[in-house]
């Protein structure tokens, strides 16, 4: 809820408020992931999840955002060769930007390119490791690919972010350990 507060501030403020300090976006996160972890039920979970994405929505100055939003109105209507111009160079500006890194990715990964969506969403986990999106993007590639094992480690490492996402994937949270060496 707080960040949706926040989202709706932003977006009603001044011009120039449509960002949010890095260390205030810390704590805003820090905050939504304890809710997620704590999160007694599905609904709870995915209140937490909603702010979670407003929070990785806002960009480091108003036009990231409205250039990350109109990126994102691209795919949803279908284009995302629009989508994937606006977004790199929107990371050419920001490229500490995780979620223009993640909205590259998905481009990518529409645009029939999983290798070159797998390097931008490791672009994304360095500066997000927490971003249950690409982790559960990266693991539907790595299925796609015939990875499952690999896709199992990655929805572990979703699972300890986002266990509700976990839950409702069919790859188990807990991988298996590796068959033994032939």
């Amino acid at each position: 809820m707080r960040a949706i507060l926040l989202l709706l501030a932003v977006l009603f403020a001044a011009p120039a408020a449509a960002q949010i300090a890095e260390a205030d976006r810390a704590v805003l996160l820090d905050e939504a992931f304890a809710d997620l972890s704590a999160a007694p039920d599905e609904n709870a979970a995915q209140k937490a999840e909603a702010e979670i994405w407003s929070i990785w929505f806002i960009g480091p100055d108003e036009d990231a955002t409205a250039r990350l939003a109109a990126a994102s109105a691209a795919i949803r209507a279908g284009d995302a060769v629009s989508a994937r111009i606006i977004l790199e160079k929107l990371i050419e500006t920001h490229p500490g930007f995780a979620e223009a890194w993640n909205q590259l990715a998905f481009a990518k990964f529409l645009l029939g390119d999983p290798y070159g969506s797998l390097a931008d969403i490791d672009a994304v986990l360095r500066r997000e490791p927490r971003h249950f999106g690409a982790l559960a993007g990266r693991a539907q590639i790595e299925i796609r690919l015939g990875r499952r094992y690999a896709a199992e480690k990655t929805m572990g490492r979703l699972g300890a972010h986002h266990p509700w996402m976990a839950r409702r994937s069919a790859i188990p949270a807990n991988p298996p350990p590796p068959p033994p060496p032939i």
